[in-house]
Parts: C-alpha cells; sequence; structure tokens
C-alpha cells in the first residue's frame, strides 16, 4: 500500500474512501480539509510493505485493509446505535474477530 500527500490516495484518503463507498456515501459530500490540521513535517510519501513481518515474524493479516474498514464502520455505526450494513461484523464474526 502507498500513499503520497500528493496522490488522490492519501493516507486519511485512504480510509475514508472505502470508509463512505461501504455506506454508498460519496466522501467529498461529507467531509473537509482544514489546512490547521495539516503536520509542518508532513511526510510526502509513505508506502506499507509487510513482507519483512511475514518473513521474520510469519506473520500474516487475517483480513484485507478493506475488510478491515468494513469491520470499523459497522462498529462505530453500532456503538452509536445507528444501523450498519453488517458486512464487516459478517467478516469479523467467521474470522472470529473479537471486537
Amino acid at each position: 500500500m502507498e500513499f503520497s500527500s500528493q496522490s488522490p490516495c492519501s493516507p486519511s484518503r485512504a480510509v475514508a474512501y472505502p470508509a463512505f463507498n461501504y455506506l454508498n456515501l460519496d466522501w467529498k459530500k461529507h467531509t473537509e480539509i482544514d489546512p490547521k490540521y495539516f503536520r509542518p513535517t508532513e511526510v510526502e510519501y509513505l508506502k506499507a510493505d509487510p513482507s519483512k513481518a511475514r518473513k521474520k515474524l510469519f506473520w500474516s493479516p487475517k483480513v484485507s485493509f478493506k475488510d478491515l474498514v468494513k469491520i470499523m464502520v459497522d462498529y462505530d455505526l453500532e456503538q452509536i446505535n445507528l444501523p450498519s450494513p453488517g458486512e464487516g461484523k459478517r467478516i469479523s464474526d467467521e474470522k472470529n474477530i473479537v471486537g
């Protein structure tokens, strides 16, 4: 997974897009960008590579990033007593992920 502050897939968008998409909403219509929250030493380019953890720790993720976002969205909606689509809950139950 790679992020660049110049790309359409910055770290915040990488979470916002699949979360809003899961709820069939356009994230651009429901979010605002306030420059006062930009970090003065913002990293221009981030790249995640879990291959070292796989090799050295024999680790592998139980769920994909998109599924993780669905699990988090369902959990957050349930916490404020709003109905969730339920796919995240189903994934969590199937994979035995405790929330």
